[in-house]
């Protein structure tokens, strides 16, 4: 078994407004940050796995997201995996 290091990056789909980012946009600005536009806020889930490959932990981590970590009717997922 080999351990990896996993981050699942969990964002609001590109094709729906982002409240949050939006929000925030809104902040800056009043508080005199100008050009900043288009924030997308979202979370990162950081983990270690055990396994037999990157294989199967992609598996794992793309079953985890689409039922677990995000909501797939409006947001998307990255997952990335990098040896330990």
């Amino acid at each position: 078994m080999t351990r990896y290091r996993v981050s699942v990056v969990v964002r609001m789909r590109e094709d729906l407004p982002e409240p949050q980012g939006i929000a925030l946009e809104k902040v800056l600005s009043r508080i005199g940050y100008q050009g900043i536009s288009n924030i997308r806020v979202g979370k990162v889930l950081e983990m270690e796995v055990e396994a037999v490959d990157k294989e199967k932990v992609k598996d794992l981590m793309d079953d985890l997201s689409r039922t677990l970590f995000s909501n797939p009717v409006i947001e998307d997922y990255e997952i990335i995996i990098e040896d330990l």
